[in-house]
C-alpha cells in the first residue's frame, strides 16, 4: 500500500515557529494586560464599578494597547515570515527544497494567520472564564466580545496578507514594511490630497463636506480609530483579503528567486512606483503651498518643487543611489501629460461650478457661514438648525448662490470682512453631493 505524503512539513513550521513565534507571545501578552488583566485590576478597586450605559466595550479598554497591537503585529509578522525572499541566500535554500512553491507559500501565510487567530480566541476563553468567576459586565461590556473577536480577526487578516502582498513584489524587508503602510492608508491620502487640490481647482467645492463624512472610511487604519466596522464592511475586508492572498501566492509563483534585494522586483511595475510618488508628492506639494498665505503661484510652485521631489526621491529609492540628477527624461514626459490633464480639469467638463439645482428639485437647503456637514447612519443631518425648507426661501438661496458664480473675483480679495458662505441642498430623494456647495463671499 502506497504511503501519503502528508501536506503538512513540520520543519517547515517549526522553523518559522522559531523566527516569528516571539510575535505572537508579544501579541498575546499585549491583548492580556489591554483587557483580562485590566478587568480583574479594576474588579479588585471598587471605585472603577460602571453602572448602566457607563460601560465600555471590549474595544475602549486600553484602547491605544490594542490599536497599536492590531496595526504593528499583523505587519511585523508578514515582515518577518517572508523575510527569506528578501535575503538570496535564505531564497536560494528554502527554494531548493523539494516542495512546491505553493507548499510553502501556504505554510508560512498559515503560521501567520495562527500567530494572530490564536492570540485572540485565548484572551476570549479568559475573558468568558472571568465572567464565571466575577460579573464583568460592572467593568466592561462582555456582549462585546463576539464583535470584538470578529473585527480584530478581520482587520487582523487584511493588514498581513497587504504586507505579505507587498512582499511578494518588493525585494527589501524594509521597503516592504514601509510600502505596506502607504499602501494601507493610500486611499485615505489620495482622497484628501484629491479633494483640497479640486478645492483650489473650483470654485465652491466643498471639500469640508467629503472629511466630515467619508474621509476615515477609506483606509482599515484609520477607520479603526473610530472602532467601527459594519457588517457590509468586514464582508468586504474579508473578500480583499481573500483576494491579497490569490494575488500574492500568484506573485510568489512568478517571482524570481534573483529578485532578492532589488526594490520592486518586476520592471514593470517601476514606472507606476514613480509616476505614483511623483504624483503624490505633486499633490502634497500644492496642498502645503496652498495653505500658506499666498496666491495661486504660490500653489503651482508647490506643485512643480513637490513633483521635482517627488521624481527623484523614487529614482532614488529604485536605483538604491542618490546619483539619479540626470534621469530627468521621464520627468519631462510627466510634466507634458500632468499639464494636459491639468488643462482639461480646468475647463470644467462637468459643469460643475456652475450647477445650481432647479426649486423643484431640494427638498431643503441649508444657508450659513458655519459648515452643517454631519449626518447620521441614514443620511439625514444631525443638525437640522439652519436648514429652511420654504419655496420662496429655497429660490432666495438659489439666486444667492447664482449671483455669487457671476461674482468669483470676491473670493480673491483680501478684504478679512468676507466670511466663507456654505450652502447644501438636500433633494426629495437623496443628498446630491455635487450639489453641496461652499462659496466664500
Amino acid at each position: 500500500m502506497p504511503l501519503r505524503t502528508s501536506w503538512y512539513k513540520r520543519e517547515l513550521g517549526k522553523q518559522s515557529l522559531r523566527n516569528v513565534g516571539w510575535i505572537g507571545i508579544i501579541y498575546f501578552i499585549g491583548l492580556f494586560l489591554a483587557l483580562p488583566l485590566d478587568i480583574f485590576m479594576r474588579a479588585s478597586n471598587d471605585d472603577q464599578v460602571y453602572y448602566n450605559d457607563q460601560v465600555p466595550p471590549l474595544f475602549e479598554l486600553n484602547f491605544e494597547i490594542q490599536f497599536l497591537a492590531m496595526v504593528i503585529i499583523p505587519v511585523l509578522l508578514a515582515v518577518f515570515l517572508f523575510r527569506y525572499v528578501q535575503v538570496k541566500g535564505a531564497a536560494d535554500f528554502v527554494h531548493s527544497l523539494p516542495i512546491k512553491r505553493t507548499t510553502i507559500f501556504n505554510h508560512y501565510v498559515l503560521i501567520g494567520l495562527s500567530l494572530l487567530i490564536i492570540p485572540v480566541l485565548l484572551i476570549a476563553i479568559l475573558l468568558l472564564s472571568l465572567d464565571l468567576v466575577i460579573d464583568i459586565d460592572q467593568y466592561a461590556d462582555i456582549s462585546s466580545l463576539w464583535s470584538w473577536i470578529g473585527i480584530t480577526i478581520v482587520v487582523n487578516s487584511l493588514i498581513f496578507f497587504a504586507g505579505v502582498f507587498v512582499g511578494m513584489v518588493t525585494g527589501i524587508s524594509a521597503v516592504q514594511g514601509v510600502l505596506t503602510y502607504i499602501l494601507l492608508l493610500f486611499p485615505a491620502g489620495i482622497f484628501v490630497l484629491a479633494l483640497f487640490n479640486l478645492n483650489i481647482l473650483y470654485y465652491g467645492f466643498p471639500e469640508n463636506y467629503f472629511y466630515a463624512n467619508n474621509l476615515y472610511q477609506y483606509s482599515p487604519l484609520t477607520e479603526m480609530v473610530n472602532m467601527e466596522l459594519g457588517l457590509v464592511k468586514g464582508i468586504l475586508y474579508a473578500v480583499l483579503s481573500v483576494a491579497l492572498y490569490f494575488f500574492s501566492l500568484q506573485i510568489y509563483r512568478i517571482r524570481n528567486v534573483e529578485a532578492a534585494t532589488q526594490t520592486l522586483v518586476f520592471l514593470k511595475l517601476r514606472p507606476i512606483f514613480k509616476f505614483g510618488v511623483t504624483a503624490c508628492m505633486m499633490l502634497l506639494g500644492g496642498l502645503y503651498f496652498g495653505t500658506m498665505p499666498g496666491n495661486l503661484s504660490w500653489t503651482m510652485a508647490g506643485y512643480v518643487i513637490g513633483s521635482i521631489i517627488g521624481y527623484l526621491l523614487a529614482e532614488m529609492i529604485l536605483q538604491k543611489t542618490w546619483r539619479v540628477f540626470s534621469n530627468l527624461k521621464g520627468y519631462l514626459y510627466y510634466v507634458a501629460i500632468t499639464a494636459l490633464i491639468m488643462l482639461v480639469l480646468s475647463l470644467d467638463p462637468t459643469g460643475y461650478e456652475n450647477r445650481v439645482p432647479d426649486t423643484s428639485e431640494v427638498e431643503r437647503v441649508y444657508f450659513g457661514d458655519i459648515p452643517n456637514y454631519y449626518e447620521d447612519a441614514d443620511g439625514n443631518p444631525i443638525n437640522e438648525i439652519g436648514y429652511l425648507t420654504d419655496p420662496k426661501n429655497i429660490e432666495a438661496v438659489r439666486r444667492l448662490h447664482q449671483q455669487l458664480i457671476q461674482s468669483k473675483q470676491m473670493t480673491t480679495s483680501n478684504d478679512n470682512t468676507y466670511r466663507p458662505i456654505y450652502l447644501t441642498y438636500n433633494p426629495s430623494l437623496a443628498l446630491n453631493f455635487s450639489n453641496c456647495s461652499r462659496i466664500k463671499g
